[in-house]
């Protein structure tokens, strides 16, 4: 489970949509994963890098062409803060 990589050190990357609100994201900022689906559990982690792909194998069936061609890709690599 992603939640479980993060909170271990395993999963360091997080790829999303590029719109709006991820285009705010800095290096430096931080961002919380809370756990599905009871929501109790949260991790916080510090953006190191920041890297914009404009497409990302793995995410096609969520997005559709126009919000993938819009938005591209944004991975952030980050460490547990």
């Amino acid at each position: 489970m992603p939640f479980e990589e993060i909170k271990s050190g395993v999963k360091t990357t997080e790829v999303r949509l590029n719109d709006k609100k991820r285009k705010a994201v800095k290096i430096g900022d931080t961002i919380r994963f809370i756990k599905r689906p009871k929501l109790k559990e949260n991790i916080v982690v510090k953006i190191k890098g920041i890297k914009h792909v404009q497409d990302y194998k793995g995410l096609e069936e969520y997005y559709s062409e126009d919000e993938k061609k819009k938005y591209g890709f944004v991975i952030f690599e980050f460490d547990k803060s």
